[in-house]
């Protein structure tokens, strides 16, 4: 019996040597791939020489500011063109009016066109205006300040406070050129990608050593999160007389965001 067991592991030994061949095949395989993935980020790591290029590659789908997500805050929603936008694709939310205790909802919209009257449980005559301010962060939607009063003085801090203005009614053509400009200035990968490169000259076929060493820190932020600080730094010290990074490190933190959920 214990003859007969040997025996038929030793007729076994092609099998052995089967799995022997086919692990050192998976191993070679392995290798070739890392080695296939090392020098394509080599290749792209130095073809590319400016943000843009950077996000082109990445981006799976064309932008559109259609995609934004759009509220309208305002007790009279007959003064906006909500049917001839939505027919243009627009996904558009109408709220007529909310609480103190739901204002912080409004954070899941990108976009948000508010009156002052009329909107706010709590404060019927002015309530558009601490809705503004407490909205009116990093993380907040881009704010439109809407009234059919016109911009007479007594509104001023509510007009002043928000990105953009709009008087009631407004034509559809006026309504669409805001969300577009909502779009390209807050939320378009490819205009923040731009406004970076135009700042600190990238794009040119001679970059400097020093402006290499920020693309090479720009891209390791933007594909792992990390060096932000190193990086503010290195920007600082590069950008002209009396730019702020604050704009330009807003884009790239778009950047990370965006491409992080695309990949």
């Amino acid at each position: 019996m214990d003859y007969e067991i040997i025996n038929f592991f030793n007729e076994q030994s092609w099998l052995a040597n089967l799995l022997q061949i086919g692990g050192g095949v998976s191993a070679i395989l392995f290798s070739i791939s890392k080695i296939y993935r090392y020098l394509k980020n080599y290749q792209l790591t130095n073809r590319i020489n400016k943000v843009s290029d950077w996000v082109q590659e990445r981006m799976k789908e064309p932008e559109s500011a259609k995609d934004l997500r759009i509220a309208i805050l305002d007790d009279h929603p007959e003064d906006y063109p909500l049917e001839s936008l939505r027919k243009l694709g627009y996904i558009i939310n109408s709220l007529k009016n909310i609480s103190l205790a739901e204002i912080p909802s409004l954070f899941n919209f990108q976009c948000l066109f508010l009156d002052i009257n009329g909107v706010l449980d709590e404060d019927s005559k002015r309530g558009g205006l601490e809705i503004l301010k407490r909205l009116k962060t990093a993380e907040g939607p881009y704010l439109v300040a809407v009234s059919s009063r016109g911009f007479d003085i007594t509104m001023s801090e509510f007009f002043m406070l928000a990105d953009q203005r709009l008087k009631k009614p407004i034509p559809p053509a006026d309504f669409e050129g805001i969300i577009e400009m909502a779009f390209n200035s807050s939320f378009s990968l490819h205009r923040a990608a731009e406004r970076i490169d135009q700042l600190i000259g990238f794009g040119n076929p001679e970059l400097s050593s020093i402006k290499k060493k920020i693309l090479k820190k720009i891209r390791c932020y933007l594909e792992t999160g990390k060096g932000m600080i190193e990086l503010e730094n290195s920007i600082s010290q590069i950008l002209p007389i009396g730019h702020s990074k604050d704009p330009l490190m807003k884009d790239l933190r778009l950047i990370h965001t965006k491409i992080g959920k695309i990949r």
